[in-house]
């Protein structure tokens, strides 16, 4: 039934491509949805643009990346919600396949996108063989979608993905990755696809600039300037959406711009009611800390230290619970109750935050190390 449905859609029609999908114009007056962070009104948007295209692959794949956008400030992440995000894409998987017979290029391009969005929440999984086997049928679809339609500048942020992340695999995986999917990784090819979406994409266009402000502000590339210039106008446009603020507080603190990193966590600001409240609450102990981190970092820390306090009463993120916990042993070194600090030096087993522990008991606060608390893909911490 459900295959039949998917055929009646698509089969009377045109051949579609997705640089002239006519369902683009009603996508694109959604989009901001999704990047708002209105997850309610983008899935009833989304499931509305279903009803009226039945069959077309952007109904459940739009779905899809709404549940997706939920798991990303769940902490910890429901298995409700990855089961939605599955179910989402493997309907965008067989309506694509569906639609190969009938529209080759928009057939392709969804099977490209719906197994490679799958890659990517597999491989924040750890789940490495299943991200590069998702990752090899993506790259097929994606490669076949630009060969029937050149015209497909969304695509290349799927390409630019697979060529980047693949390129930071260990040595010793990377002859895995190509065995598997045929190609080699290019880091370099891979930014320039990334850009190249991000410049000339239409629907893609908003993934492709964050993602490269992600690939700019990590610690293989450390081109700060660049993904803040990104960061920048994302913040501007999407006051719901606290990652673009926090990513550049955490660029400006990386480059040692202390005060720019203060200006942008105004943890008392208005800035913070415009959050939806489940948002809420994870971001206003995310931006206390980082104000607690830059402020220590600087040279200040009697300010910190009203920071931390702060936090007490608030929901800590998961990946912040080491990184708190290593900001009050320093206070507590700054006490002179060396005893006290190194019990909470002990008890931190979080791989970066549990080093910069041990070298400070080598050189205690407020010497140390300029340690940053990285940013953490709450799907990383998803078990199966």
């Amino acid at each position: 039934m459900l295959a039949w449905l998917l055929l009646a859609g698509l089969a009377s029609a045109a051949p579609v491509s997705p640089s002239s999908d006519p369902v683009n114009k009603e996508l694109a007056e959604v989009i901001d949805l999704f990047y708002d962070i209105r997850t309610g009104p983008a899935l009833a948007a989304v499931q509305a643009v279903e009803r009226r295209h039945p069959g077309h692959p952007a109904g459940p794949f739009y779905q899809a990346v709404v549940h997706y956008e939920r798991a990303l400030f769940e902490d910890p992440v429901q298995p409700r919600t990855l089961e939605a995000f599955e179910v989402q894409t493997g309907r965008c998987i067989a309506a694509a396949e569906a639609a190969l017979s009938s529209s080759p290029a928009l057939g392709h391009y969804y099977l490209g996108a719906g197994y490679g969005f799958r890659a990517r929440v597999r491989a924040h999984q750890r789940r490495m063989r299943d991200a590069l086997s998702d990752g090899k049928k993506a790259m097929r679809h994606i490669k076949a979608a630009v060969a029937e339609d050149p015209g497909i500048e969304d695509a290349y942020l799927g390409l630019g993905i697979y060529n980047y992340f693949t390129s930071r695999l260990p040595a010793a995986a990377k002859p895995f990755a190509f065995l598997l999917t045929g190609l080699w990784p290019d880091r370099k090819k891979g930014i320039e696809q990334i850009r190249r979406a991000a410049e000339k994409g239409t629907l893609a266009r908003v993934e492709a600039s964050t993602v490269l402000a992600a690939v700019y502000s990590s610690e293989k590339e450390k081109r700060w300037d660049e993904a803040d210039s990104l960061l920048a106008p994302l913040m501007e446009r999407y006051p719901g959406n606290p990652y673009f603020r926090l990513r550049r507080i955490y660029v400006a603190e990386k480059a040692g711009r202390w005060d720019e990193a203060l200006t942008w966590t105004d943890p008392d600001g208005k800035w913070l009611e415009r959050l939806v409240p489940e948002v809420r609450e994870k971001t206003s102990a995310s931006v206390r800390y980082r104000a607690a981190e830059a402020l220590m970092l600087s040279g200040r820390p009697e300010e910190a230290r009203k920071h931390l306090d702060a936090m007490a009463g608030l929901a800590i993120p998961t990946r912040l619970k080491a990184w708190t916990a290593l900001r009050m042993a320093n206070l507590l070194q700054l006490d002179g109750r060396h005893e006290e600090a190194e019990e909470l030096f002990s008890a931190i087993s979080e791989d970066t935050a549990k080093k910069a522990a041990q070298n400070f008991r080598k050189e205690p606060y407020p010497k140390g190390p300029k340690t940053v608390a990285p940013l953490r893909w709450p799907l990383s911490e998803v078990t199966h």
